[in-house]
C-alpha cells in the first residue's frame, strides 16, 4: 500500500472505479490486467485492488512498447489516417522520396560514376603519356572497382516489387 499512497487520491481507483471511469465493464478491466495493464496493488482477500488512473489511461490509450500505434481500434484508424496524410504531405513538399525514385536516382549516379571511370584510361594516356602496359593495369583496376561498386549497390538495393504510390 506504500506505493498506492504516493499516488494522489484523485488518481487512485479500484477495479470497479476504473471500469466506471473508462466506461467499460469489470470483465474488461480484468482482461486489461491480464494483458499487462499497470497495477499499483494487487487485490486479495481483505486488500483492495489499487490502480493509477493516469497509468491505466496511458496503457489503454497510449502507445505500444514496440512502436507508436495506439491500442484502441478507433484510435488506430485515426492514427493510420493521420500517418497517410503525413506521408502525402512529406512527398508533396519533397522531404519524402518513394523508394522507386531513390532507386532510379541511384542508377543514374552509378551510371555517371562508371562512365567517368571508363574515361579515365584515355584521359591518363593523353595527359600523362602512360604506356599501354600501364593503362592495362589501370583498366583492370577500374574493372575491379566497378565490380565492387556493383556488389555494394546490389546489397543495398532490393530489386523486389514496390508500390508505385
Amino acid at each position: 500500500m506504500d506505493e498506492a499512497l504516493d499516488i494522489p487520491r484523485r488518481r487512485r481507483a479500484n477495479k470497479a472505479e476504473v471500469a466506471e471511469f473508462f466506461g467499460v465493464s469489470l470483465p474488461t478491466v480484468d482482461s486489461w490486467i491480464r494483458r499487462g495493464c499497470p497495477v499499483v496493488q494487487t487485490g486479495r482477500r481483505g486488500v483492495s485492488w489499487v490502480l493509477d488512473l493516469r497509468a491505466v489511461a496511458e496503457w489503454a490509450y497510449g502507445r505500444h512498447e514496440d512502436g507508436d500505434v495506439p491500442r484502441q481500434p478507433h484510435e488506430r484508424l485515426s492514427y493510420w489516417k493521420a500517418k497517410r496524410e503525413e506521408v502525402a504531405y512529406e512527398r508533396e513538399v519533397g522531404t519524402l522520396v518513394h523508394v522507386d525514385d531513390a532507386r532510379r536516382e541511384m542508377a543514374v549516379q552509378a551510371t555517371a560514376i562508371t562512365n567517368m571511370l571508363d574515361q579515365l584510361p584515355d584521359a591518363l594516356e593523353r595527359k600523362t603519356g602512360m604506356m599501354p602496359e600501364q593503362l592495362e593495369v589501370v583498366e583492370r583496376e577500374i574493372f575491379s572497382l566497378r565490380e565492387a561498386l556493383y556488389r555494394q549497390l546490389a546489397e543495398v538495393v532490393d530489386d523486389g516489387p514496390t508500390d508505385a504510390g
